[in-house]
This record gives C-alpha cells, sequence and structure tokens, in this order.
C-alpha cells in the first residue's frame, strides 16, 4: 500500500493539495489496514482522501466490505472518496452506500479543476453566477460528483435557495433537460448514510438514484413557458339513478408537474414550492359538484323497525333481571309455560367445589429379568449394555536391573632361569604389565636351574589371571617383561601370548508388572469414564440403568514381561476399558407402580372406586441386588388421589342449593361426600332457583413433582435390604 497527497493530482502549486489524501490500495491488501491508513489521513489534517481500487483487490471486493466504513465516515473529519474501475463490483458497492465514486484519477483531477475554475468565476461574477457556470462544466455522468465540501453550501441551502426559486420561476430562461447538467455532489449527513446534493439548484446530475446515492435531476414543468406534456384524464362511467362529474384538478392542470430528484436540498424544495404557488394562483380550484343521495321509504320503515325491537327486548331483560319472579309469573299466565318452561334471566352462579385428596403411597419388589416379562408377577424386562472404548497406547518404562558382574583377563607366563639353582614364584607375587595392570599365578611355578655345561637356560610356563576384572586385563603379547636378579644368576618373566578374557562389569533393565500396572493405571479413569458415557450414550428413550456400569480395564504389552537375560528398558501398552450394564424401561415400572396404587385405593374402605388419581407419579427405585443376570428391584411410588364427580354428581348438587342462601349453601355442600370444600362468589347472598343457572367447577388439587416429599421404601417380609442404586433418584411421569 501506498499513500500520497493532493500534489499527484493538482502539482505543488495548488494550495489544496496538501488537505487531499490519496491511499493506493494494493491487490494483497487487507481491509483493516485500509482502514488503519484512513485514520492516519484523518490525523494528517486531509478534507478528502481518494482510495484508488485495483480491478482485483483483497479489501473492497463484497458489498459487505463497505459496511464497516458506513459507521467510520460518520465519525471522520474526512469525506471518503473511491477511485474504481466502473461496471458492477466495488464501484456498484461503493455508490449504494452513498460514497462519491470516480472511475479514474483523471476524472477525479478534472472535477477538482472545475471546482477551482467554479471558485475563480464566483470572485469573478458573484455569489450566483459561479454554481450555474460549475454545473455546467461538470464531470460526466459517469462519475458522481465532486467531493470536495467547499463548493457553494451556503448558496445551495441558505440564501441560494430563493434564487434558485426565482431562476426557476422567471419564464425568461431557456428550459434545461436533466441531463444538460450536473456537477460536483455536496456531502449531507443522513444518520448512517450519506446523501450526494447536486450544486446546481436547479437540477442535479440526471443520473438514477440508485447510482451511487447521486442526486437526481428534477424536471420543473413551466420553466420556459406552458409545458408540452397534458394530463390524461379518464371519464368516469356514468351508472343508473346518479350523475357523475369530473373531479376538478388541484392546483390547475400543470399542478403536479415538479419531480424532485432523489438528494435534493432545501433550495430546490423552495424553488419546488415557488412553481407550485405561482401555477395555484394562475389555475384556481374548480368547485366540486356533487349529487344528493336518493331516500328510500322502504328502507328506512325496516331500520325503524329494528330499532324498535331492540329497544323492547333491553326492557324485557331489564325487568327479567330486576324482578325474575314477576316475569315468570308472567310468562305462566300467558300460557307460555311449555315453551319456555324454566326462563330465568337471573345472571348464573360458578360454585367452586375443593374435592377430598390423600396422598398415596406404597412400596413394591420388582425382579427385572432378560426377555420378556410378565406384569402381573411384578416383573420388568432388562436390556444388557455394554461399550468397549477405541485402545489407545501408553509407553511403559522398565524398572527391573540385572547386574553382570565383570570378568577378569587370562594368559600365560613364560620363565626362564639363568642361574645355577632352581627358583619358585607363589601365587602372590605381583607382574606388572606395561599399562600398569597387575597380574597373579593362578598356582605356584619353580623354575629349574639353568645347565651351564649344556648352555641351556631353565624354563618353565603357568597360567595367570589380572588382579582386576575388565577388558583392561586384556593385554597384548609380551606387555609383561621382567627380569628379577636372584643369587646365582637373572631371571626373566614375559607373556609370549597375550591375556584376553576379560570384561568390565554390566547391567541392563527389564519389564516388571508393576511398570505395565502403571502405565495401564495413568490412561485407565478417563477410559472408563468414555466408556462409562458411550454406555449411557446406548440407552433408549425412557430407560435407566439398574446400577452403576461395571468397568474393567484390557492391556497388552509388545514386550515380554520379566528377566529374559537382555536389556527391555521399555515397551508400549495398549488399552481399552470395557463397561457392561442392564438397562430397564421407566415406563413398564411406573405402569406398575400405577397399577399397585390403584389396587391400594380399591382396597381401602375410606376411598374406594369413587378416587381417581391426580398429577403425576412420583417413584424412587432402589437396587437389591443381582442374581443370574435378574435383577430384584425395590419400587416406591406416591401420588395424589382425588374424589371424582361424575356429570349427575354435580347436577344433584346444583339442585341441592338451588335457591338458598349462600350461607346455607355452603353448609350444605360441606357436608356432602367427597366436598372437602366449596367457594361461592362474593357478593352473592342467594343462588338462582333455576338449578341450570348454577355452575359446579371441581378445583382439582395439584399433583405431586419430584423431591415434594420423601418417599420411604418400605421392603416387604423376606425381600432384605434395598441398596442405593443409580435409578435412586426421584422421577416424575
Amino acid at each position: 500500500m501506498r499513500q500520497g497527497n493532493g500534489t499527484d493530482l493538482l502539482g505543488l502549486n495548488d494550495p489544496r493539495s496538501a488537505s487531499i489524501g490519496i491511499i493506493y490500495v494494493a491487490q494483497n491488501d487487507d481491509r483493516k489496514s485500509v482502514l488503519a491508513a484512513l485514520i492516519t489521513q484523518e490525523k494528517l489534517g486531509r478534507k478528502q482522501v481518494a482510495v484508488v481500487l485495483p480491478e482485483q483487490n483483497q479489501a473492497f471486493q463484497r458489498p459487505g466490505d463497505f459496511d464497516d466504513l458506513k459507521g467510520l465516515r460518520n465519525k471522520l473529519q474526512t469525506q471518503i472518496i473511491f477511485i474504481a474501475p466502473p461496471g458492477p463490483g466495488p464501484a456498484e458497492f461503493a455508490r449504494q452506500r452513498r460514497f462519491t465514486v470516480y472511475s479514474s484519477l483523471e476524472s477525479y483531477a478534472k472535477a477538482l479543476r472545475d471546482e477551482g475554475l467554479g471558485e475563480e468565476d464566483k470572485k469573478r461574477n458573484g455569489f450566483i453566477a459561479g454554481p450555474v457556470k460549475s454545473a455546467r462544466d461538470s464531470n460526466p455522468a459517469s462519475d458522481q460528483g465532486a467531493p470536495s465540501p467547499a463548493l457553494g453550501e451556503a448558496f445551495v441551502i441558505g440564501a441560494g435557495a430563493a434564487a434558485a426559486g426565482a431562476v426557476v420561476a422567471d419564464a425568461s430562461l431557456p428550459p434545461q433537460t436533466p441531463a444538460s447538467v450536473s456537477g460536483p455532489s455536496l456531502p449531507v449527513s443522513k444518520g448512517d448514510e450519506i446523501a450526494d446534493l447536486p450544486t446546481n439548484p436547479i437540477a442535479g446530475s440526471g443520473s438514477s438514484g440508485a447510482q451511487g446515492g447521486t442526486a437526481t435531476g428534477a424536471t420543473v414543468a413551466g420553466r420556459g413557458g406552458p409545458s408540452n406534456e397534458k394530463i390524461i384524464e379518464l371519464s368516469p362511467v356514468a351508472k343508473p339513478g346518479r350523475t357523475t362529474k369530473k373531479l376538478p384538478i388541484e392546483g390547475g392542470a400543470t399542478s403536479s408537474r415538479v419531480a424532485a430528484g432523489v438528494g435534493m436540498g432545501a433550495g430546490v424544495a423552495v424553488a419546488a414550492a415557488t412553481v407550485q404557488r405561482a401555477r395555484n394562483m394562475s389555475n384556481p380550484p374548480q368547485k366540486k359538484v356533487t349529487n344528493k343521495p336518493r331516500r328510500h321509504p322502504v328502507r328506512n320503515a325496516f331500520i325503524f323497525l329494528v330499532l324498535l325491537l331492540l329497544t323492547l327486548l333491553i326492557a324485557c331483560g331489564s325487568l327479567a333481571y330486576m324482578q325474575p319472579k314477576a316475569v315468570q309469573a308472567l310468562v305462566q299466565k300467558a300460557g307460555l309455560s311449555k315453551i319456555v318452561p324454566n326462563i330465568s334471566l337471573q345472571p348464573g352462579v360458578t360454585v367452586t367445589i375443593a374435592p377430598v385428596n390423600q396422598v398415596v403411597s406404597d412400596s413394591f419388589v420388582v425382579s427385572g429379568i432378560p426377555g420378556t416379562a410378565d406384569a402381573t408377577k411384578l416383573q420388568v424386562s432388562t436390556r444388557q449394555l455394554s461399550y468397549t472404548t477405541p485402545s489407545v497406547t501408553s509407553p511403559v518404562t522398565g524398572t527391573g536391573k540385572h547386574v553382570i558382574p565383570g570378568v577378569a583377563a587370562r594368559g600365560t607366563l613364560n620363565f626362564n632361569n639363568g642361574s645355577t639353582q632352581s627358583f619358585t614364584y607363589g601365587t602372590t607375587t605381583p607382574f606388572t604389565a606395561s599399562n600398569g595392570q597387575i597380574f597373579y599365578l593362578d598356582a605356584a611355578v619353580t623354575i629349574p636351574a639353568a645347565n651351564p655345561i649344556a648352555g641351556t637356560f631353565g624354563k618353565a610356563t603357568g597360567t595367570a589371571h589380572a588382579a582386576t576384572a575388565g577388558v583392561a586385563g586384556n593385554i597384548a603379547a609380551g606387555a609383561i617383561s621382567i627380569t628379577n636378579t636372584i643369587q646365582g644368576g637373572p631371571i626373566g618373566v614375559t607373556n609370549q601370548s597375550a591375556f584376553a578374557g576379560g570384561q568390565d562389569a554390566q547391567q541392563y533393565a527389564f519389564i516388571q508388572q508393576g511398570d505395565v500396572d502403571a502405565a495401564v493405571a495413568a490412561v485407565q479413569p478417563g477410559l472408563v469414564t468414555k466408556a462409562q458415557t458411550g454406555l449411557k450414550g446406548q440407552l433408549q428413550a425412557g430407560e435407566q440403568l439398574t446400577g452403576d456400569p461395571q468397568c474393567t480395564p484390557k492391556s497388552s504389552v509388545d514386550q515380554p514381561i520379566g528377566d529374559t537375560g537382555k536389556a527391555i528398558p521399555s515397551a508400549t501398552a495398549t488399552v481399552s476399558a470395557t463397561c457392561t450394564a442392564e438397562a430397564y424401561k421407566q415406563a413398564d415400572l411406573n405402569a406398575l407402580a400405577q397399577a399397585g396404587l390403584a389396587k391400594k385405593v380399591a382396597s381401602d374402605p375410606t376411598l374406594g372406586s369413587s378416587y381417581g388419581p391426580v398429577g403425576g407419579i412420583v417413584t424412587t427405585t432402589t437396587v437389591q441386588g443381582t442374581n443370574n443376570g435378574i435383577v430384584s428391584l425395590l419400587l416406591s411410588a406416591k401420588q395424589v388421589w382425588a374424589y371424582q364427580f361424575t356429570a349427575a354428581q354435580k347436577q344433584t348438587l346444583a339442585d341441592l342449593i338451588k335457591g338458598l342462601s349462600a350461607t346455607q349453601a355452603l353448609t350444605k355442600l360441606k357436608s356432602q361426600v367427597g366436598v372437602s370444600n366449596a367457594t361461592i362468589p362474593t357478593g352473592t347472598t342467594t343462588l338462582p332457583s333455576d338449578p341450570t343457572q348454577i355452575t359446579i367447577d371441581i378445583q382439582m388439587p395439584a399433583g405431586l413433582s419430584a423431591g415434594q416429599g420423601n418417599i420411604t421404601p418400605t421392603v416387604p417380609a423376606g425381600n432384605g435390604t434395598p441398596i442405593q442404586g443409580n435409578g435412586s433418584v426421584p422421577l416424575i411421569v
């Protein structure tokens, strides 16, 4: 990425060069670096920054890439301008987000130079002439306006609005087409977007409003005299019985001929309003002609009868509400009792009944068996589950130590006796070799005396060994060469052959069983957890485990265990874990519990068949033990049972309390079987005499929820003590 200033476009002599920054984006530059460059240009005091995009770039190639700039530009004082190749792509994306876009640096430089000429014209010709000339000498329609915020803002938004209105209203000016004028855009902040206004107060560039946010040119009819365009009028179709006349056009025939461009400023609005007032004065509105509707006597009579009937119904209803007995007597006298036998317009009353209820609990011993279960024998089916984890490896370090002692080197010593008497060397006489190693005879050696007559020496040999074990005793031939002088002559000692067999002490490591156990223990907890998770993942909907899974690790080692006579310092253990368990369906246990509670209620003389369950059943399951694949489960259940009122019983209660006072009715209801409590709405003193006006609402108690009260398991005789298991968590269904 390279950055520059306006001297690249305007040269060193133009004073505006320092206020213009240029960012040349390379193909591999990212968007963050471009945003950082924009902030740098802002700190340099640039009023405008042109971002030059190549045809292929990574920073701005999608519509979303321009969204980061929408929030950034409202925080910057500088104006962001894009230089991008025309056509679909970055240029179009920038225009859609109201950024000024030029197709090349040359067109941007031309706009800056034209802006400078416009400033000079304003100084020479006055405040109005400058922008008009600048608009006539503007950029091509392909580039969306000049970027300078210094162009006459005061002219467009302030006093220039009135001047623009005067110019438009003056019929002496020749008509201009939108394409004939275009100019640099003036940025006006609109929330998170920027709209560009044309510097020409009469018309914009003529481009489409969708092209990068450029203001669309406005065509003002009547600018040079009467418009050649005509309004198309549709003749209305006359309907029978009424006359329709043409509605007048508000403001005259040419009052709606002002089409404002997208992004037009306050000057255009004032100009349009001036033209509107001029047209209204020249074309006063016409008077509206309407026809009076015809009246229909039959329809009016029908409406009168309907209103009369509604009035009578309201009056009768009010009377029946205040005096129901009087209305009932009137019906009987009129002989309408067979048609309306029990007419009563007294408002209905809802009486709430709380039925007698009781929490019922019991415990059952259930057997979980593989295969098909018999519910009558309190059995549920169980399913065997097993899961083995994928194998993992664990390094094994051998801690067994085997020590091999060193071996002393051995060889033969040669003796020559030059004396006239024999000589004996014992096993304690040291013989030192040239490398400093000491050797001793394995057994005493006697060397015979020399024979001077024959001219021969006495000779003898003896085996010897190094005093220290190790390879240092392996000496070469001649390493021992000793001459001892004794009485009568010399005795020489040499090793005519090398000593060999000396070895240093050695030790090696091997694998022990404890080493393997330690390697397995390092990975076993994680494998067991994975195996338990995999096992529980095999549970089907509504299943529970009968107890904790039984998990065992399996391992193998790629080297022998124990001392095999050679060094085995390390090995690799392959470990896996397998978990097994049995599962049952909780719904099967709930069904057994529900049936067991129903049997207990039916046999209870205080409850009986008139009671029914309310809400869910809460169960607790504990494991008693497992024998030959059969699991013994202790099932404890608890549920609310309430008195069940039939429709006939509710009708009987309504007949029982009809016409009674509220106090009498409550006393009567509370004495009935199955009624725990009753309530009558406040304000009701007397219940209706018509039982159909009394609604009996049975308010059932709330059922139990998990954890609401503890269930104490009661083990039937001979079934042992319950063992806490996986299914001991309370469950509500």
